[in-house]
């Protein structure tokens, strides 16, 4: 699963794109992927396995510095994928005080940041 929040006014094109399409000036973003395995392709046997255990890493690795390394590791190996379809929420499941923060100071590019688009 994916959440990406798009508020404020840093979001790149294709962002801004998906809130024009969903007809909203901000939300958060979120996706639940199914990845799939092909048997008769050897590199894909094993993928459902390698992306939760790659998920479940990364999830722990935001509270835990210690396994960063390996969950960055993890994630650069390429086993994610799949398909999925996209959700959307008003931004107002966030509170006025975080939305407020957003807005003034943007979000961070640090991908273990609890202010990064882009969370777990």
């Amino acid at each position: 699963m994916g959440k990406r929040v798009l508020i404020g006014k840093d979001l790149g094109k294709d962002d801004r794109e998906a809130l024009r399409e969903a007809n909203m000036t901000g939300a958060i973003f979120a996706m639940y992927v199914i990845c799939e395995e092909n048997k008769e392709d050897t590199f894909s046997t094993g993928a459902v396995l390698a992306s939760l255990i790659m998920e479940l890493t990364r999830r722990l690795a935001f509270t835990d510095p210690g396994i960063r390394p390996w969950a960055d590791h993890l994630s650069c190996l390429g086993i994610y994928g799949g398909i999925g379809r996209p959700v959307f929420f008003e931004e107002a499941v966030l509170s006025a005080a975080v939305r407020s923060k957003i807005r003034k100071s943007g979000l961070e590019d640090h991908r273990w940041s609890k202010w990064n688009s882009s969370l777990p």
